[in-house]
């Protein structure tokens, strides 16, 4: 990945960040609570690495980003779309508990059953907070909606 497709990814994640915010501005109070925080949590992640990436001289041979090679980079990318194609599918709930069950037991090689309590977790959480303390319905997945 060139340098100028990093400052791109990174730009567009400044955007996506800052709309999550704008966005749930326009929400009442306590819907609101949940996309101004994660859009801010957010910006507080990309802002200091969009600043880095404009610091750095542009070098054409480095391929690689913070040491990473371009199969990792892409593997990553092919996490990240997963994740995606899994909300689509079976919604975010569903799929978050999937995700990091997968993710921490498969790439991260974590033993199954510290996986599955972190899965469980993510779940509880998930539930918890945005079900039944912000009663915030989360997207439900396109085969959810054919099943109900």
């Amino acid at each position: 990945m060139g340098a100028l497709d990093r400052k791109l990814i990174v730009i567009l994640l400044v955007v996506f960040f800052g709309f999550v915010v704008l966005a749930g501005l326009g929400y009442s109070a306590s819907a609101a609570l949940g996309p101004v925080i994660t859009g801010i949590i957010g910006l507080s992640c990309v802002i200091p690495e969009l600043l880095a990436e404009f610091r750095k001289p542009a070098d054409p041979a480095q391929e690689s980003w913070h040491g990473e090679t371009a199969a990792q980079e892409r593997m990553v990318l092919a996490w990240v779309c997963g994740l995606l194609m899994l909300t689509l599918l079976l919604g975010l709930l569903v799929a978050a508990v999937l995700f990091v069950f997968l993710y921490t037991w498969r790439v991260q090689r974590l033993a199954l059953p510290l996986a599955l309590l972190l899965a469980a977790g993510i779940g509880v959480f998930f539930y918890g907070v945005f079900d039944r303390l912000m009663e915030i319905t989360l997207h439900q997945g396109w085969l959810a909606r054919l099943w109900l």
